[in-house]
């Protein structure tokens, strides 16, 4: 994802690790749940926790397990019928889930709510139906503000993933014209006012 700035990563969740630790429930509270200070030294007595403030997470955290769990119980049972090895199936619909981490060049210029609203066309299906997604925008870390979104579905092609990321790009670039306007709309009024 090097190429793209907005997209720091896309990646998925293959139903053969899904119990290894990479479930519904761990993804949950890693997103939802976060270190007061990720700077602080290993082993520097225990870590202090906080819990991302709900206006900073997207989702349904029970509909998206139920929809991850399902899929992954699917093509277990898929292969437990044909006797064949799970791992080895690399087909699109084995993905239990996606993971996008959304950082948008022009983070600087956005709010949290703008940056959370960048998730939209990555939880959309082609029929314009919302796909079950949990996310959260992390203000933490080196990387500063940046937007974690797991959708419940098959893993994306080549051509989605352009796609997706020219969408997230022209949002993004579009917010910051917007706020770019009526910061300058305001200045003006400001203006206007002091004359009068």
């Amino acid at each position: 994802m090097s190429e793209n700035p907005d997209i720091e990563d896309a990646s998925y969740v293959h139903a053969a690790d899904y119990y290894n630790g990479r479930d519904a429930g761990h993804l949950i509270r890693y997103l939802w749940r976060r270190p007061s200070d990720k700077r602080r030294p290993r082993g520097d007595g225990p870590a202090s926790w906080r819990t991302i403030p709900e206006h900073h997470r997207l989702g349904d955290s029970q509909a998206f397990t139920a929809e991850a769990d399902s899929r992954t119980a699917a093509v277990w049972e898929y292969h437990k019928r044909r006797g064949t090895t799970i791992a080895a199936n690399r087909a699109p619909w084995a993905a239990s889930y996606v993971h996008i981490v959304i950082s948008p060049a022009n983070r600087a210029d956005l709010e949290p709510g703008q940056i959370a609203a960048l998730a939209e066309p990555w939880i959309t299906d082609a029929d314009g139906r919302t796909l079950p997604h949990v996310g959260a925008v992390h203000t933490d870390g080196r990387r500063g503000v940046h937007l974690h979104v797991a959708v419940a579905r098959d893993k994306f092609s080549r051509a989605e993933l352009a796609d997706l990321q020219t969408a997230t790009r022209g949002m993004s670039r579009q917010m910051a014209r917007e706020m770019e306007r009526e910061r300058t709309q305001e200045i003006t009024r400001g203006m206007a006012h002091d004359r009068g």
